[in-house]
């Protein structure tokens, strides 16, 4: 089998996806942090798994109905007491408006797809999209250093755009609609082109050189650029999903690359 092949193949596998995407909410703000402080590994890997769990309740309940009790079997109930427990401990450890902030992603983890299902998609997709570029990275930051310092909030807003790309692209995939509206695949093709211009704006101060990693996400860029130019979903639900998140992840592991030769001073 090629090597493209080989490697295509691992990127899609869903393990893969569903292991390394809550790393990739945190791993920014935690690399900052560790600038300032030691590595707490309790809290990481505790903030880690709150992450992981609410993800995999995240897309449980894209399936099942959270208002439906009927539709709720005991792995979604043994997923809520790890929350529970994870957002306990978490909330010990750190200062009330953390533990606040996040109980409320939990709740919109929770009940997203209901604003969805009631003519409220756009509400859920901004708020998922700022929490997943923004507050998780301030909060991955604050957990270990308890502060939160104005270069990570100018850092967060490619992020935030790139979430809101994910979010939005993700929605119009799982509606199984045949073709994307001509208005709908303008909005995803100018977010694309944002996040760009927001990458080259708001990072090159800091990263300087270290942009030209991000020129390695433009294969995945150009193919789903094109997948929104032509209106119509050409490749299967799951395959579309998986490269919404691939680049995604992509991005953020290029991100993290820039960030680690900018504090070792490349």
């Amino acid at each position: 089998m090629p090597i493209k092949n080989t490697i295509e193949t691992f990127l899609y596998n869903p393990i893969v996806l569903v292991l390394f995407t809550p790393f990739s909410y945190l791993l920014i703000g935690t690399l900052y942090a560790v600038q300032y402080v030691p590595l707490n590994i309790g809290k990481f890997i505790a903030f880690y798994l709150l992450l992981f769990v609410n993800y995999c309740i995240e897309n449980y309940l894209k399936k099942h109905s959270f208002l439906n009790k009927s539709e709720l079997k005991g792995p979604f109930y043994l997923m809520e007491l790890m929350n529970i427990l994870l957002i306990a401990f978490l909330s010990f450890q750190s200062h009330y408006s953390i533990a606040l902030l996040i109980i409320l992603y939990s709740l919109i983890i929770h009940f997203q797809q209901v604003l969805k299902d009631n003519q409220f998609p756009i509400v859920a997709v901004l708020i998922l999209g700022i929490f997943k570029g923004g507050m998780l990275t301030y909060l991955s930051f604050f957990i270990q250093a308890q502060f939160l310092p104005l270069i990570l909030i100018v850092w967060s807003t490619p992020l935030v755009i790139l979430h809101l790309f994910i979010e939005i692209g993700s929605y119009l995939a799982e509606k199984k609609s045949p073709r994307v509206a001509i208005g709908q695949s303008y909005i995803l093709v100018t977010l694309l082109i944002f996040i760009y211009l927001s990458t080259g704006l708001f990072l090159y101060s800091t990263f300087r050189m270290g942009l030209f990693l991000f020129i390695l996400t433009l294969p995945l860029a150009i193919r789903l650029a094109r997948l929104f130019i032509t209106h119509s979903w050409k490749d299967s639900k799951s395959v579309t999903l998986k490269t919404f998140r691939l680049f995604q992840l992509l991005y953020t592991v290029i991100f993290i690359f820039a960030e680690v030769l900018y504090f070792a001073n490349l």
